[in-house]
């Protein structure tokens, strides 16, 4: 989901918060990817769930849980840091409680070295035909483009070349 990960960075958030259904194989790769990508702290909160865990008023449990394993949704909750660098490493098949501080000033210092909504995102030459770009960076939009675009001329639905 590019579109809607680039809003969120363009509001220039330094910590984003991941919710996953449960399970390492979410966390694992994902939260690194994110953190790089958005040059932000990323925290990944995920489900735990053992059979035991399973909502008794369930149709045939048995039938269900027959030969599951232990853990339903093994965990995986990690906070990775503004250069992908774990901060806390995915904590499986526990319940915990994680504490981390986090020094905001990393996130200044990684997007010295890229910041994805900065100077190489390119406002100014291409928008997104989805309206995500002009929605969020409407004063970086030259007034010809805003006219044309009220006037339903907003080019192709991919993308639009603002002049």
């Amino acid at each position: 989901m590019p579109l809607p990960r680039a809003a969120l960075y363009a509001q220039g958030e330094d910590l984003h918060v991941a919710i996953w259904p449960g399970g390492l194989h979410n966390t694992h790769d994902l939260t690194r990817v994110l953190a790089k990508e958005g040059r932000s702290y990323v925290l990944s909160v995920c489900g735990l769930m053992r059979p035991a865990d399973f909502p008794e008023a369930t149709p045939d449990p048995e039938q269900i849980l027959a030969g599951s394993p232990p853990f339903l949704a093994n965990g995986g909750s990690c906070v990775s840091g503004p250069d992908g660098a774990w901060v806390i490493e995915p904590v499986i098949e526990q319940e915990t409680l994680l504490v981390a501080t986090l020094d905001h000033r990393r996130v200044r210092e990684e997007r010295q070295n890229f910041d994805p909504v900065g100077h190489y995102s390119r406002p100014d030459g291409v928008t997104a035909g989805s309206g995500y770009a002009t929605e969020i960076l409407p004063s970086r939009r030259s007034a010809r483009s805003r006219s044309a675009a009220s006037a339903g001329l907003s080019g192709p639905p991919a993308c639009s070349r603002a002049t």
